[in-house]
């Protein structure tokens, strides 16, 4: 790692990032945020604050942004909790979120971040399928929406659209959408976007990754028995007999992608 500004975690070990270290100033305990050095000059770069729960991700945005000059990564976030201290703490210009930490739904942690910080322009990089999700969380506070499966020079131009204003969506959202438009005359032609409730996306989700009834119970913090019955209305709604098929249709491209 490049030799530069200091990162602190809650293990107390160090991090080098050069750009980080220009501003923000609280560690947090929970993740990694950049420690400012009293003697550095204020530095009127915007700053960023990353939560994603894949390394991988953290790096390839943070690198990202860093060879851009432009804007300083003050933190990163793993999981909810630290993502909301560090927020309240370093209040970012930009926070770049996925929607998926530790297996849970991102969509709450972003109508509290918006709420928290209303001047806070949030953007999600995400692999989930970008027709449901998007439109949730533009409508949950987020200004923009970015799959990862596009390149990460996209995120970059994302904040740039974001900063003005203006509310980017990518260039996969934009064929689906017209695609959907062609198709059924409606840009609300997906079937699982248009009918299916947040909570029923979630129970969707966790059973396209094999959860079992009482795992999906206690990570949705819900009944066995409330379970059994998104699943029902699941299968109703997307016309699928059994739980297999519900299963295989919850992991396939259809949805996924």
């Amino acid at each position: 790692m490049r030799a530069g500004g200091k990162f602190l975690s809650g293990d107390a070990l160090q991090f080098e990032f050069p750009v980080a270290k220009r501003l923000c100033g609280s560690a947090s305990c929970y993740g990694r945020s950049a420690m400012k050095d009293p003697d550095d000059p204020p530095s009127a770069l915007p700053t960023v604050l990353i939560v994603d729960d894949h390394p991988i991700v953290l790096y390839g945005l943070r690198f990202a942004l860093e060879q851009q000059t432009r804007f300083a990564v003050c933190g990163e976030a793993g999981h909810a909790e630290s993502a909301r201290a560090m927020a309240r703490d370093l209040r970012p210009d930009y926070v770049i979120l996925d929607l998926v930490l530790g297996g849970r739904d991102g969509l709450e942690l972003v109508r509290d971040l918006a709420g928290m910080l209303p001047a806070t322009r949030i953007l999600i990089y995400s692999s989930q399928r970008e027709t449901p999700y998007a439109r949730r969380s533009i409508d949950a506070g987020a200004r923009g929406y970015v799959s990862k499966s596009e390149g990460l020079e996209v995120v970059v131009e994302a904040l740039d659209v974001i900063a003005s204003g203006e509310i980017f969506i990518g260039e996969g959202l934009r064929r689906q959408l017209l695609d959907d438009f062609v198709a059924t005359g409606s840009a609300d032609g997906d079937p699982a976007g248009a009918v299916l409730s947040e909570r029923e996306l979630q129970v969707l989700r966790l059973v396209g990754d094999g959860r079992t009834v009482s795992q999906i119970a206690i990570e949705l913090g819900i009944s066995t028995k409330t379970v059994g019955t998104y699943r029902d209305r699941l299968k109703t709604k997307l016309g699928i007999d059994n739980l297999r098929d519900l299963s295989f249709w919850a992991r396939s491209d259809a949805y996924r992608q």
